[in-house]
């Protein structure tokens, strides 16, 4: 998803948006790059794989980091997106 095309979804849910944002930038280069390594792999084989230690705890540093910046910076990409929404009062839910 993309952040326009989240909120499109989440409006046409009855839903209006308080609040989107990008998460996880700076992993993504990694994620890609773990991904890469698994095309064409079984679902199987990848589902259960548990990474190395010393990888996850680059991954764990770099969306610490992330956290940090994005508290600062708006980033226009990343792995995840953090919506907060709420009912759209327009709409009656009760019938």
């Amino acid at each position: 998803y993309t952040i326009k095309s989240l909120n499109t979804l989440i409006t046409q849910a009855g839903f209006q948006p308080v609040y989107m944002h990008y998460w996880g930038s700076l992993g993504l280069p990694l994620i890609y790059l773990q991904r890469r390594l698994w095309w064409g792999k079984k679902k199987e084989d990848y589902e259960t794989f548990i990474p190395p230690t010393h990888f996850n705890n680059l991954l764990r540093d770099l969306l610490l980091v992330d956290f940090y910046i994005s508290k600062k910076v708006s980033i226009p990409f990343g792995v995840n997106i953090i919506s907060v929404v709420e009912r759209n009062n327009a709409l009656n839910f009760d019938s």
